[in-house]
């Protein structure tokens, strides 16, 4: 098993108590799905839709795995290579446009010596510079899409580029500095080797994807039909394509959004939404797919051009499952695995939930966070069960909604005999710098 520990994570979380209180999670989950089993909760829709999404998604994710993440190698030349170019730092502006006939004139107004701030302030009019402006800041090797990444490095202070297609569209490029730090010691190649690595892999993985998926998916001659596309944008209102630009709100697809589309285009139902050489969505049966998705998994409405990518990889997984499931991935085990795992997962946040909305907070700890930010009454006692980290009343209510789960859980299970090993605990606890934040630490299973 494994124990996550969040950035910055509270102080009632830590030492060997907290280390403890993880352990009882873990137990949790285990028996929560057990009682949500024998409750016949996981029979629900909420459950079912949930599991066989993950189950999908988990062999779709395997299948990734298999063919394209582990045939990444990796050579010590490549890392050094990157190292020497992370050393070379740019100031860099761009303009962007989502179509390449609106960046060539940008880029056409550019050559008639019109400045590119000025452009700058046309193209981002109304858009926070610290969502999504001209100005990308100082970036170096690894921080940007590897398209615009190259055409950067071979800029010149004051110069631009031509429109460069990246993922999202595509930008003109304008290099304000450059610096280099010519000198890398042995200890900066050490220390960033991890980083470079990581940057490498993700890389290749995209490139070698690609180059897969093209391969794979082009003998189907997969059309999305502009006409059934622009009705679902159009009655969906939403916003265009701009506005991918700032960070947007996650607004997946609605369960009131499908039902107007399934009334509003009543006589449209049959109409081909995808077509290919092996399956072909009507509008209809569009909508029943996105609604048998949970909620948070489904395409995002925050802009027409968001839509248009998700249902993109809507389209590509339902395809590559299909492979998948004809190569026999759903039988590794891992696929189980990962499943039952994410089984734990929802049953214990389901039975955390109901816990948490009938907690009952004390009187002086409700008055505690009431006044607590009172400057002209300050409380003097901070109420004993109150522990360092808890500094909103919902953080109390979520530690002792899950205190009472873990009493609870065990009560419905008096025949299951638990016995935890503490002494490990304290020992491995005294192996953490509890002062310093990180993301996961894992005991091995053995």
């Amino acid at each position: 098993m494994y124990y996550e520990l969040d950035p910055a994570f509270p102080g009632f979380r830590k030492g060997s108590v907290g280390l403890g209180e993880y352990a009882d999670v873990i137990i949790d989950k285990i028996l929560s799905e057990k009682l949500a089993r024998q409750e016949g909760i996981l029979d629900s829709m909420f459950f079912r839709q949930r599991l066989t999404f993950k189950r999908n998604e988990s062999i779709v994710k395997k299948f990734y795995e298999k063919k394209i993440k582990n045939q990444i190698y990796i050579s010590e030349d490549e890392i050094r290579n990157a190292l020497l170019r992370m050393s070379v730092k740019l100031h860099v502006k761009h303009l962007y446009s989502p179509n390449i006939i609106e960046a060539e004139n940008l880029f056409k107004t550019l050559q008639n010596d019109i400045p590119f701030d000025s452009l700058a302030q046309k193209v981002f009019a109304g858009i926070d510079e610290q969502k999504g402006g001209a100005d990308l800041g100082e970036i170096s090797w690894g921080d940007l899409d590897p398209s615009l990444e190259d055409v950067a490095y071979n800029l010149k202070p004051g110069e631009y580029s031509q429109p460069v297609r990246s993922r999202w569209g595509y930008h003109i490029l304008q290099v304000l500095d450059r610096q280099q730090n010519i000198m890398i010691t042995e200890e900066e190649y050490r220390e960033k080797y991890d980083l470079i690595s990581k940057i490498i892999r993700r890389r290749k993985e995209e490139k070698t994807a690609n180059e897969y998926l093209k391969n794979y998916l082009d003998p189907f001659n997969i059309a999305v039909k502009k006409e059934s596309f622009f009705k679902i944008v159009q009655i969906l209102k939403l916003d265009s394509d701009q506005a991918k630009l700032a960070f947007q709100p996650i607004k997946p697809m609605s369960d009131d959004q499908i039902k107007i589309l399934k009334v509003t285009l009543i006589n449209n139902l049959e109409d081909p939404f995808m077509t290919s050489t092996e399956m072909n969505w009507s509008i209809g049966n569009f909508l029943n797919i996105v609604e048998s998705i949970p909620w948070d998994k489904r395409p995002q409405t925050s802009s027409s051009l968001k839509f248009k990518d998700d249902i993109g990889v809507l389209i590509r997984n339902e395809f590559l499952l299909r492979e998948a499931l004809h190569q026999g991935v759903d039988r590794f085990s891992e696929i189980d695995s990962l499943v039952t795992r994410y089984t734990q997962e929802l049953a214990f946040n389901f039975y955390l939930s109901k816990s948490f909305q009938n907690y009952k907070m004390p009187a002086d700890v409700s008055s505690y966070y009431e006044c607590k930010n009172d400057l002209e009454n300050p409380i003097q006692n901070v109420p004993s069960s109150i522990l360092p980290g808890m500094n909103t009343a919902e953080s109390y209510r979520l530690y002792y909604s899950g205190k009472e789960l873990h009493k609870k859980l065990l009560s419905n299970f008096p025949k299951i005999s638990i016995q935890v090993n503490h002494q490990l605990i304290v020992k491995e606890s005294q192996r953490i710098n509890w002062n310093k934040s990180f993301r996961m630490f894992t005991v091995p299973q053995n």
